[in-house]
């Protein structure tokens, strides 16, 4: 079964994230844990109390040091998204659907993502009869 989260993200764009509801309900406890003004990263304040939305600072050096614990030090959040796209193109996900889940205005911008380029050896067209 799969929840659908709506997440507002870069750029105020709204995007619709299909995730296990095995997922949804540990990010609904921790939500209950630290309350639930919609922002699910939060920083800790002096206390270790929940605090404001985490900033996209935070964010970067926060992946940073957890790339850095598995030996990827150079790890940012943005590879994430490239991580992301590239596990779907490998499963069979469509291009199109990758470029929808990740928000992309245009298909493009996802192949360049994935670093795709024109395949001429087989086309389309090496199928249609005539």
């Amino acid at each position: 079964m799969r929840t659908v989260l709506d997440i507002r993200g870069e750029g105020k764009k709204d995007r619709a994230v299909p995730i296990f509801d095995s997922l949804a309900n540990a990010i609904d406890e921790w939500v209950a844990i630290v309350g639930g003004e919609g922002y699910v990263l939060r920083s800790l304040g002096r206390n270790q109390e929940p605090a404001d939305s985490m900033t996209a600072t935070a964010l970067y050096y926060l992946v940073r040091r957890r790339g850095a614990e598995i030996g990827k030090s150079d790890l940012a959040p943005h590879d994430l998204r490239r991580t992301y796209a590239q596990l779907g193109k490998g499963a069979g996900i469509s291009i199109t659907q990758i470029s929808k889940l990740l928000g992309h205005a245009s298909v493009e911008t996802t192949m360049r993502y994935l670093n795709v380029e024109l395949d001429l050896e087989t086309t389309i067209s090496d199928f249609v009869p005539f």
